[in-house]
Formats: C-alpha cells, structure tokens, sequence
C-alpha cells in the first residue's frame, strides 16, 4: 500500500537484498579489475620475451594450436611477425589457420626440422609434460611458458 508521498517502505528483508547485490556487484568490479591488471601485466611480461628474443633474432614457432593459446595470440596480437607457425599433432589443424593472427599450423614434427631457436608454448598447463617429450624428440630451442607468470625455460 502507498502513503501519501507515493513511497513504499523497504522490507528489512528486501534490504538486506539490496545491499548483499550491491556489495556483490562491487566485489565483482574490484574482481575484474584486478584480473584486467594482472592480464594486463602478463601480456607485458610475455611480450617483452618475445620482443627481446626477436632482437636477438630468434626465430619463433608456437607448440600446440588449442583455444586458450589463440586467446594469448590475439590478447597480445601476437601473429605471423612474430610466431612462424604453430606446431600442432592434431590432423584436424594442420594446414589451418589460427583465428585471429593466421598463424599457419603445420605438422609438429616441423619444430623439429627448422629448429627455431624458441617456441612458445601455448598448451602451457602440459608444460611439465610436453617439454621432456618434446627434448627428446630432438627440440633444442628455448621454450616461452605464457602461464601463470611469462619465463623462459
């Protein structure tokens, strides 16, 4: 029911509603900013790897064509200037294009006849097992990790 002034009065109980939303919202701003200036940070982190190997004139392919990969490619607007080609095992990708940077996508065992002197990997998650299988299938390059924190290893 209305008064006078055509107000309503708020429930305790819609109230706390109220707030718990926007306290929420607010947690959830903070939220995405901190993670918007941590993104930010890596993608520096990470180009400034990949600037550094490219002055030295190193030669750069990408190890896997999977979607979080293309997301730090395009993120970072990494393409064909500076990753030649992404080395992928999947038949389905060989001989695609990344979306975004089309970044060409060639057989896997291509890293190990051009040699480049790095190689970003962009299925970083398998790092601990991709890096040994890959030395011993004769890759004697550096590898990028993009994640969690850009290194060269």
């Amino acid at each position: 029911m209305q008064h006078e002034k055509g107000r309503i009065p708020l429930r305790p109980r819609c109230k706390n509603l109220f707030l718990w939303k926007n306290k929420r919202a607010i947690q959830r701003f903070r939220y995405i900013r901190s993670l918007r200036k941590t993104s930010q940070k890596q993608n520096h982190a990470l180009l400034g790897i990949i600037f550094g190997l490219k002055k030295k004139n190193y030669r750069i392919a990408g190890i896997g064509a999977p979607a979080k990969g293309n997301t730090i490619l395009n993120y970072c607007k990494l393409d064909t200037d500076m990753i030649e080609y992404l080395a992928e095992k999947s038949a389905l990708k060989i001989g695609l294009y990344s979306p975004g940077m089309h970044i060409p996508v060639a057989h896997e065992s291509r890293l190990c006849e051009d040699h480049p002197e790095a190689a970003l990997l962009l299925s970083w998650n398998l790092a601990d097992e991709l890096i040994p299988k890959l030395r011993q299938a004769g890759f004697r390059g550096q590898f990028i990790v993009p994640n969690p924190i850009p290194r060269l290893v």
